[in-house]
């Protein structure tokens, strides 16, 4: 009886734990290089968004987005945060994505407006030409301090400081925001497909690429810096996978880790080269060996005796992923 006893608390116990996402590198991602850790737990581990974006503060903790109870959090920037790590919280209702731009941190809540984010978390206005307000889709150009983000009208590029608005490109239904690292090209989710345009000149942009309908439902968005895969936009899709596109190179989206829940933002952490991916019940930071990920040179790289064992073991493998890259778009 006692050991009977002791199986149905045993079950009851495991009946109560809730499901946490498994997001898991696949075999490409792991001989390509990538590392995966998990930043944020939600409480529930159900579809709630506890952690929607993260952008660093300047005091070096993170902006956190708790989407489920209508605040914003200040978390400390390492592995295994919760909502009972906090540093800090204060009430907003609204739908936010955050971006560093210039040192200065900014959260643009969807239909609301661009807020600059203090490190005790006060939000300040900021005055935009023509009252354009962000939607969700959100990056820092890294060249111009400017913010580039989709709207109602569009795809614009926004300076934070003046306030002056330029229209890059009329995908009023964008998401996934990102910015190539020279600031010259601007990537962005729409309708299922990746575009790519060229900004160096804002008064002639350029349409530069086209994915095509990649499937898995693609989402937040991020460009490679450095090593094998530089200038490759890496994907975070809606069913639960994250995956790798090439443009100017092999057609097709190269899965590198699966077995999520719904993936949405990604976000850089500067301070690093690493990239955070939001889940519905987890926040992940997705880190490349050698690379960076949505952000200047990486601090991301490993250990000498690592070193020799990638350069042995590796090399050869990843030449041949890139090249075979349209091979593997499932």
């Amino acid at each position: 009886m006692r050991h009977l006893l002791t199986a149905t608390i045993c079950l009851a116990a495991l009946a109560a734990t809730p499901v946490r996402a498994a997001l898991t590198l696949n075999g490409t991602g792991i001989a390509d290089g990538f590392t995966l850790s998990t930043y944020f737990t939600d409480p529930n581990g159900s579809s709630s968004y506890y952690d929607l974006a993260n952008a660093p503060l300047a005091d070096g903790t993170l902006l956190g987005v708790d989407y489920a109870e209508g605040k914003l959090l200040k978390l400390n920037n390492t592995d295994g945060q919760s909502l009972g790590t906090a540093l800090g919280s204060v009430s907003f209702s609204g739908a936010i994505n955050a971006a560093t731009a210039n040192g200065v941190t900014y959260a643009a809540a969807s239909g609301i407006g661009l807020f600059a984010v203090s490190n005790s978390l006060t939000l300040t206005p900021v005055a935009v030409q023509g009252g354009v307000t962000p939607g969700l889709g959100l990056w820092a150009n890294p060249v111009t301090g400017h913010l580039i983000c989709n709207c109602s009208a569009g795809i614009v590029d926004i300076d934070p400081v003046s306030g002056t608005v330029t229209f890059i490109a009329s995908n009023n239904g964008a998401d996934g925001v990102t910015v190539s690292p020279d600031g010259q090209t601007v990537y962005v989710e729409a309708n299922g497909e990746i575009n790519g345009y060229n900004i160096s000149n804002l008064s002639n942009i350029q349409a530069v690429y086209n994915s095509g309908n990649i499937g898995h439902s693609p989402d937040g968005t991020a460009v490679i810096v450095g090593g094998t895969f530089a200038g490759d936009v890496l994907v975070n899709n809606n069913d639960g996978t994250v995956g790798l596109l090439t443009p100017g190179g092999p057609s097709g989206e190269t899965i590198i880790a699966s077995g999520g829940t719904r993936g949405d933002f990604v976000t850089p952490d500067t301070s690093n080269g690493t990239l955070f991916l939001s889940e519905e019940d987890a926040t992940f930071r997705l880190g490349l060996q050698g690379g960076s990920l949505g952000s200047g040179p990486s601090n991301n790289v490993p250990e000498p005796g690592s070193l020799l064992l990638i350069g042995t073991g590796l090399a050869a493998l990843r030449v041949l992923r890139r090249a075979g890259r349209g091979r593997a778009a499932g």
